[in-house]
């Protein structure tokens, strides 16, 4: 799956808003992803937000959009991982992976 948000610095809206980077998925034969699915997250940003996009507080839970936009002067940064080989494999071993 793949967030719209911006690839360099991880955020939406023409760089004002701090997406939720949520998932869910439907398939076709019933399944419906939950908590207790595990997950790699392999693109993850901003990762220095109170710099780049001051005016943001996510622990209010009602600030993640600045209308200024991101500070140019210290731009967002994400971090991004590879995507580990062989983890379609049935015999991966995932207990590393979150949930």
């Amino acid at each position: 799956a793949k967030d719209y948000a911006d690839d360099i610095t991880g955020l939406e809206y023409d760089n004002t808003c701090v997406g939720d980077g949520g998932m869910r998925a439907v398939f076709s034969d019933g399944t419906v992803t939950n908590s207790q699915w595990k997950f790699f997250t392999v693109f993850y940003g901003p990762d220095n937000l109170e710099e780049c996009l001051p005016g943001v507080d996510l622990d209010d839970g009602q600030r993640n959009c600045d209308q200024q936009g991101m500070n140019q002067d210290q731009p967002c940064q994400c971090l991004t991982e590879e995507t580990p080989e062989g983890w379609v494999t049935q015999d991966y071993d995932d207990t590393w992976w979150g949930e």
